[in-house]
C-alpha cells in the first residue's frame, strides 16, 4: 500500500493505493473524514486481485482546502468523476460511505457507462433524512473541538477500543489544519440548506440493469439509522441490504473481516449480473444477508 498527491480537476488531493493489476475499486469517505478511513479495507481488496484506490475529498483529510471549492454533493461527484478520468474508460467499482455514498451514488447516475457496480455503506442522499437530521449533521462537520471529534468518534464506532488518543489526536489535528473550518463551513450549509433536495434513491431505479447495487449497515448506527437501509432497499428495487450486527457508522472499520467478506465477493460479482450478488459469509460472522425485501 502506498499514498500519493495528485492532481484532479483544480484540487491537489492524495490517493491511497492498494494493488497493481486487476480491475479498479475507488472508496469514497463521508463527511470530515479522509481516505484512510479505508485502510483496514485496501489491502483485502488488492489481495482478492483488484485495485483499489481511496481519495481525500476537497477540503478533507490532506486534500487542498480552496475557500472557493463549491462543497456539495453534485461538486464532490464532479471531483470524483475528474478522478475517475484516470482510468481511460475502464469501468471501476465505486464503494462510498455516508456523505460518499450519496456522492458515490451521483456519479454513477451521472456517467453509468463508466461504472461496474455501486456499494454504499450507511449512505445518505438515498432517502429525504428532514431538517433536524440535517441540521444535526451540519453540527458535527462544523464543530471540530477536540470535546466534539471524541463525542463523533464515539457515535460512528461502537468499539471504544478501536477509539485510541493517536485517532483522537490525528482528527482533530487534520480537521483543524488551514482552510478546513472554511470547508467544513460551506459544508454545513450545504448539509442544512440543501441535501435532500439532491436525494438520488429513487434515480437510482433508471441505471442499467447491469449495475448491481449492494446496501450495507451496521446494525448500532446512530448517525444514519439502519431503518434508512431498509427504507432505501425498498425504493432501490435492484438493491440488496446486509447488515452488520454490533458495528455503528464505520462498519467497515469496526468490523473488517465481515466487512471485507461482503465487499470482495461483491466485487467478484461477474459482469452482466442483474442484480448483486449474494455472498455466502462465513457462519462464525455476525453478518445477516437479506435474501428478499427486508420488512419494518
Amino acid at each position: 500500500m502506498f499514498s500519493y498527491p495528485k492532481l484532479v480537476g483544480q484540487t491537489v488531493t492524495r490517493v491511497i493505493q492498494a494493488g497493481l493489476e486487476g480491475s479498479a475499486v475507488v472508496f469514497v469517505h463521508g463527511t470530515g473524514a479522509r481516505a484512510d478511513r479505508w485502510i483496514r479495507n485496501l489491502e483485502p481488496v488488492a489481495e482478492a486481485g483488484f485495485r483499489a484506490y481511496a481519495i481525500d475529498l476537497p477540503g478533507h483529510g490532506l486534500a487542498a482546502k480552496d475557500p472557493a471549492f463549491n462543497h456539495s454533493v453534485p461538486a464532490y461527484a464532479e471531483f470524483l468523476g475528474q478522478f475517475l478520468n484516470n482510468f481511460g474508460g475502464e469501468k471501476v467499482t465505486l464503494i462510498g460511505t455516508s456523505l460518499g455514498g450519496h456522492v458515490a451514488a451521483t456519479c454513477t447516475i451521472n456517467r453509468p457507462e463508466g461504472i461496474e457496480r455501486l456499494m454504499l455503506v450507511g449512505s445518505m442522499g438515498l432517502v429525504p433524512v428532514g431538517v433536524e437530521t440535517r441540521l444535526r449533521i451540519q453540527g458535527g462537520a462544523t464543530n471540530q473541538t477536540r470535546e466534539a471529534v471524541i463525542q463523533k468518534l464515539h457515535r460512528v464506532i461502537a468499539d471504544p477500543s478501536l477509539i485510541t488518543e493517536d485517532l483522537i489526536e490525528e482528527e482533530f489535528a487534520v480537521n483543524n489544519s488551514t482552510g478546513a473550518a472554511g470547508s467544513f463551513q460551506k459544508l454545513g450549509r450545504y448539509i442544512a440548506c440543501d441535501l435532500d433536495s439532491d436525494v438520488v434513491g429513487d434515480r437510482l431505479n433508471s441505471l442499467p440493469s447491469d449495475i448491481p447495487i449492494q446496501l450495507v449497515w451496521g446494525t448500532e448506527d446512530k448517525t444514519v439509522p439502519p431503518a434508512v437501509g431498509v427504507a432505501a432497499h425498498h425504493r432501490i428495487k435492484r438493491s440488496k441490504l446486509a447488515l452488520i450486527e454490533g458495528a455503528a457508522h464505520t462498519c467497515y472499520f469496526e468490523k473488517p473481516d465481515e466487512f471485507n467478506q461482503l465487499l470482495t465477493a461483491f466485487v467478484r460479482d461477474s459482469r452482466g449480473s442483474t442484480v448483486a450478488s449474494e455472498p455466502d459469509p462465513d457462519p462464525n460472522l455476525n453478518v445477516s444477508i437479506s435474501r428478499k425485501p427486508v420488512r419494518n
